[in-house]
């Protein structure tokens, strides 16, 4: 398995340590479940919420008050889906900076 060295601080002697720790947090075969289960996620998650946008979007009847408030948590939904999951997924896979780096620190800036 990969390791990778960080670097921590230990406050109370004021020194500073190198340790290696896996790169990888979970052995494969979970990488594979949850990534299917997250796939999954995200998956069910545009597509169910983009039916309810399309639906409230082409029927005039479900024009009002309470349907735009299900269209707007169905938005907000598909943003979780696009936005939060695959950065939650790297955090459960990788350990340390890897867990979500390229993708978390470019989301700052959007």
């Amino acid at each position: 398995m990969e390791t990778t060295t960080i670097l921590s601080e230990l406050m109370d002697d004021n020194m500073t340590t190198y340790r290696n720790v896996p790169l990888i947090k979970q052995p494969v075969h979970m990488i594979i479940v949850i990534s299917i289960a997250y796939g999954l996620v995200f998956i069910f998650g545009l597509v169910g919420n983009s039916f309810v946008i399309a639906l409230i979007y082409k029927d005039p009847s479900m024009r009002n008050v309470t349907n735009y408030f299900i269209l707007n948590m169905a938005v907000a939904d598909i943003l979780v889906a696009v936005f939060c999951v695959p950065v939650t997924l790297l955090g459960n896979i990788y350990s340390g900076m890897y867990s979500s780096y390229p993708y978390a620190t470019n989301l700052a800036f959007i």
